[in-house]
């Protein structure tokens, strides 16, 4: 979302998240895929790669119909149950989900515009 969100810090400098962990927290300042598409004049992106540690989800779930055209190809680490693919699907495009042996919550998503 835009404006002030909490970020949950993690020791692993790489896996803080907004996704409630019991953990320090700061506020930071948001931005929506929305946002950096127009500050950036982004009229295609053919890969949008997403690591964004449970976040996913409300990340996914902002994006604007008119967007998501401009996106040929989605690249992404999943950390929570939930049907990401049926989302995407709905959006148009094809996805191969491979949950990890140990977590199955977790693991990669590969989708492709048809």
């Amino acid at each position: 979302k835009r404006g002030a969100v909490r970020l949950y810090q993690s020791a692993i400098p790489s896996a803080h998240s907004i996704v409630p962990s019991g953990t320090a927290t700061v506020e930071v300042e948001g931005v929506t895929l929305d946002d950096i598409f127009q500050q950036h004049d982004v009229k295609r992106c053919d890969l949008l790669k997403l690591d964004c540690e449970g976040a996913e989800y409300e990340i996914l779930e902002a994006v604007p119909d008119s967007l998501w055209p401009k996106i040929a190809r989605i690249r992404m680490e999943y950390h929570r149950g939930g049907d990401l693919a049926g989302l995407l699907k709905s959006h148009g495009y094809a996805c191969e989900v491979l949950p990890a042996r140990r977590h199955p919550e977790r693991g990669h998503l590969f989708a492709e515009r048809r």
